[in-house]
């Protein structure tokens, strides 16, 4: 009877270890997203919002831009008037999603148009294309939603 017992809790051990294993061998096959140097890192300053060129009008105007950092897959930047941060996630090549958005709540006069039509854009956007040093996030298959320009620092 104890051999019975024995040889059941050795069988039940074996099924438990051997299904971790498959656990670990199916976590292994998937292969994380590969980041587009051309994308993270740089500093991505907003030229174009749904089409119509983007006019900094004011004083108080500040430039709207984002900015992705690698690894910690976070966002952040100007809207034209607050500074947001939030996270993104790549996916399939050319696919991206912003998340988890949080932004400062100044009231800018000059810029809030330019303010809201970002927030849209980074909110609809889930793909994007890169043509030189322009970044354009789009959705579906429509027009660009906002198309950006890469500043190098001198």
């Amino acid at each position: 009877m104890k051999r019975i017992f024995l040889l059941m809790g050795i069988l039940s051990l074996m099924i438990g270890m051997n299904a971790c294993k498959s656990k670990q061998e199916t976590a292994k096959v998937a292969e994380p997203v590969s980041i587009d140097g051309s994308l993270v890192n740089k500093h991505w300053k907003l030229v174009e919002l749904f089409g119509e060129p983007v006019k900094y009008e004011g004083e108080n105007a500040k430039e709207a831009y984002i900015t992705l950092k690698e690894g910690s897959n976070e966002v952040s930047g100007n809207l034209g008037c607050n500074t947001f941060h939030g996270s993104y996630q790549l996916g399939a090549p050319g696919r991206i999603s912003f998340s988890q958005m949080a932004s400062t709540k100044m009231m800018c006069i000059n810029n809030m148009t330019i303010e809201d039509q970002m927030s849209k854009a980074l909110n609809t956007a889930d793909s994007y294309t890169i043509s030189g040093n322009k970044l354009i996030l789009n959705r579906a298959r429509m027009a660009p939603l906002a198309v950006f320009e890469a500043v190098y620092m001198k």
